[in-house]
C-alpha cells in the first residue's frame, strides 16, 4: 500500500480523503489530503470558482442560470441574477455594489449606516434608533452620536433630545451621559461603573450589568446570570434556564 498517494490511506492507514480532496504532499512535511491549487475549501469539498455554478467567485454564490464563467454567473436575462447584480454584455451578472457596500436581500446597502442592515444584513434598528458606525443608537441621547451619528459631546456632557447639554453633577459625582424625560443626568460616584439602559441608568461597582428588552438597567450579583428576555425578574441563579424569548 503506497500511503504517499492512496487517497483512502493518506500518509496513515485508514486516512481517506473525502469532499474531492487529494493526498498531497504538505507544506509542513509529510502527505495529506488537501485541495488542488486551483481549487477552494467550500463547506469541506473542494471546487473551481471560476467554473462551479455553486460557489462562483466565492464560496456559497449560487447562480441561478446554472453556468459560471470565470467567477461571475452566465445570465440570459436579468431573472438570472441577484439583487445587486445586472446581466450585462456578454451575458456576465455584474456587481452593481460599490467597494463599501454589502449585498443584502434589499439589494446593495452601506451597513454602517443602513437601520434595516446596521453591521450585518437584516440587523434591523429598532424604531427611534439609527445606525452610526455599524451600531443602533438613539441619538437623541446617545453622548457619542448626539442629534446624528458622530456628533460627540464633550467629556461629562449629557446629550439631552440630540442637544450636547454640560453634566449636572457635582464633584465627585460624574455623569453617565445619558438623560431620559424625567432626569436631566445621571450621576455616580468614582469606583462605579454605569449600566445604562434605554428607560434607567444604575451605579455599579461589583456584579453585571444587565439591560432588559425593554430597556430596564439591572445589576445581576454573584452567582446570578443576565435573562435580558425575562423583564420583571432578569437576574436567575447561575444555572437555571431563562425563559424562551
Amino acid at each position: 500500500m503506497d500511503t504517499l498517494s492512496d487517497i483512502d490511506n493518506c500518509g496513515a492507514c485508514g486516512n481517506a480523503c473525502t469532499g474531492n480532496k487529494g493526498c498531497h504532499y504538505m507544506t509542513g512535511g509529510g502527505y495529506g489530503c488537501s485541495c488542488r491549487d486551483e481549487e477552494t475549501e467550500c463547506n469541506g469539498t473542494c471546487v473551481d470558482l471560476q467554473r462551479d455554478p455553486n460557489n462562483c467567485g466565492e464560496c456559497g454564490h449560487v447562480c441561478a442560470s446554472g453556468g459560471c464563467d470565470s467567477g461571475v454567473c452566465t445570465c440570459g436575462g436579468q431573472a438570472d441574477c441577484g439583487p445587486c447584480e445586472s446581466c450585462s454584455y456578454p451575458g456576465l451578472c455584474k456587481s452593481t455594489c460599490s467597494g463599501e457596500q454589502t449585498c443584502c436581500d434589499s439589494g446593495c446597502v452601506d451597513t454602517e449606516f443602513d437601520s434595516d442592515n446596521c453591521g450585518a444584513c437584516g440587523n434591523a434598528c429598532d424604531l427611534g434608533q439609527t445606525c452610526c458606525g455599524s451600531g443602533c443608537v438613539d441619538t437623541t441621547r446617545d453622548p457619542n452620536n448626539c442629534g446624528l451619528c458622530g456628533n460627540a459631546c464633550a467629556d461629562g456632557d449629557t446629550c439631552e433630545n440630540g442637544l450636547c447639554r454640560p453634566s449636572l453633577c457635582q464633584e465627585p459625582w460624574f455623569s453617565c451621559g445619558v438623560s431620559y424625560p424625567h432626569v436631566s443626568d445621571v450621576c455616580c460616584l468614582p469606583g462605579n461603573q454605569c449600566c445604562i439602559g434605554g428607560r434607567n441608568t444604575s451605579c455599579y461597582s461589583e456584579g453585571t450589568c444587565c439591560v432588559t428588552a425593554i430597556g430596564d438597567a439591572f445589576i445581576c450579583g454573584a452567582g446570578q446570570h443576565c435573562c435580558p428576555n425575562s423583564i420583571n425578574v432578569p437576574c436567575l441563579p447561575d444555572g437555571a434556564a431563562c425563559p424562551p424569548s
